[in-house]
């Protein structure tokens, strides 16, 4: 760790021990002391903007998936207040890595906002992860997707208040509003799972999690000078992670015109963009939100 770097450490710590040890008096602070609160305030908002990044990271390489109540910039702002309370609690002398501590921090911020704006109970939260964990393994087990009657059947026998399609929809909409799952295909080409393409937290620098957002910023913005049916071909396959047949359906043609058509897609976007093969593959993830046309 760079000599600076710990001196704002040891600021944050310093205010951290003195706020901590003042907390019961009833007099204001001296000057000495709100001295040493001011220090620490600016080492925190230093070592914010350092690791700003990182909030970044979490919101485009996860696999969060945002819900309808909470916007992309309000997942920035509750992300950033998750970093600055690892900040506040991060001890750089037990030698780890502080991005491998604030990420879960960040993520959980993230999460707790989503949830706590969703109008729906925490039971239908949890719900919603029994239902990822059932059709995961099923398609893992078997090689196919579970109906809804099978689905539910499967959920009863773990949870005896999951009895209703209704009460499946809602778990379902909340699984929506939290967390996607890492096993699910990425599409029907075979290029593997969502968790392929998620790398290891720890071993990502701030500066690449800058450039891999800068790359989903200009790959969204490529995507809306596409023609209109392109888009829509984007939107309901990574959007509303519909398969080729279903678009089919809905554009009215053939399920091998549109794997045509995505492919000529994938190939207009790489080009345009000069993106590589393997980058392409991380962008064209069903676990990001794209713009809707």
């Amino acid at each position: 760790m760079l000599e600076q770097e710990q001196a704002l450490w040891a600021a944050v710590h310093r205010r951290e021990v003195t706020l901590a040890s003042k907390n019961n008096l009833q007099e204001g602070y001296s000057d000495t002391t709100q001295a040493i609160i001011y220090e620490g305030d600016i080492a925190i908002e230093a070592l914010a903007l350092q690791y700003d990044s990182s909030v970044k990271y979490v919101m485009v390489r996860t696999a969060l998936n945002f819900g309808p109540l909470t916007t992309p910039d309000d997942q920035y702002q509750n992300g950033r207040l998750g970093l600055v309370e690892a900040i506040r609690s991060f001890n750089p002398n037990n030698g780890a890595p502080f991005l491998s501590y604030a990420i879960p921090h960040i993520r959980g911020a993230m999460l707790d906002a989503e949830r706590d704006a969703s109008f729906l109970p925490r039971s239908a939260t949890d719900r919603g992860l029994l239902v990822e964990r059932v059709t995961n393994r099923f398609f893992q087990n078997h090689g196919t997707k579970l109906t809804e009657s099978e689905l539910l059947k499967l959920c009863q026998t773990k949870d005896q208040l999951l009895k209703t399609t209704k009460q499946l929809r809602q778990a379902q909409q909340a699984l929506s509003m939290t967390i996607v799952s890492l096993d699910e295909p990425i599409d029907d080409e075979g290029d593997g799972v969502r968790g392929d393409f998620v790398t290891d937290d720890a071993n990502v620098t701030p500066e690449q999690a800058v450039i891999r957002a800068e790359e989903m910023i200009s790959l969204r913005g490529a995507i809306t000078t596409l023609q209109r049916r392109d888009q829509i071909l984007i939107n309901l396959h990574y959007e509303k992670g519909m398969t080729f047949a279903e678009i089919a359906r809905i554009l009215e043609t053939s399920e091998s015109a549109v794997f045509q058509l995505h492919d000529r897609v994938k190939k207009r976007l790489r080009r345009q963009l000069g993106i590589t093969d393997s980058i392409s593959r991380k962008c064209f993830s069903p676990s990001l939100k794209w713009s809707k046309p």
